[in-house]
C-alpha cells in the first residue's frame, strides 16, 4: 500500500478580485479616469496560498472558467505551487446557461458536473 503524504484540500471560491480606484472625486454623467488593479482571490484560494507559505501541503478544488480570468488564476496557482489538480474549467457557455436559471451555487456546482458529464458522453 502506497504511502499517501497529508494535505490540506479545500473547496470553495477562485476568482479574480477587482479593484476600481479614480484619480480624483468621481463626476456622474461623465468618464472618470482611474486605474483596474486585478489580483487572484477567493476565500479558498487564499487560503491555500497562506498554508503554502506556511509550508503546508495545500490542495484546491472548485470550479474556474475558460476565460482570460481563469487561465490567469490557473498561471498564479501554478507560480505559487499550488495543486490544482481537482479543479474544473467550464466552458464560458455552460456557466452561462447556469448563471441565467438563477440556481443557488450548490445547484451551480451540480449541473456543471452534470453538463461535463453529458458532454462526455456525446
Amino acid at each position: 500500500m502506497p504511502i499517501i503524504s497529508p494535505y490540506i484540500a479545500l473547496l470553495g471560491g477562485i476568482n479574480t478580485d477587482v479593484s476600481v480606484h479614480a484619480h480624483s472625486a468621481l463626476r456622474n454623467g461623465d468618464s472618470n479616469a482611474g486605474r483596474v488593479q486585478c489580483s487572484p482571490g477567493g476565500v479558498a484560494r487564499n487560503v491555500a496560498e497562506n498554508l503554502l507559505r506556511l509550508g503546508l501541503d495545500a490542495r484546491l478544488l472548485g470550479v474556474l472558467g475558460d476565460d482570460v480570468f481563469g487561465q490567469a488564476l490557473w498561471q498564479s496557482g501554478a507560480a505559487m505551487g499550488l495543486d490544482m489538480r481537482a479543479c474544473l474549467t467550464l466552458r464560458a457557455r455552460i456557466i452561462q446557461r447556469i448563471r441565467s436559471s438563477g440556481r443557488s451555487a450548490r445547484d451551480m456546482l451540480c449541473s456543471s458536473v452534470q453538463s461535463l458529464s453529458d458532454e462526455k458522453e456525446n
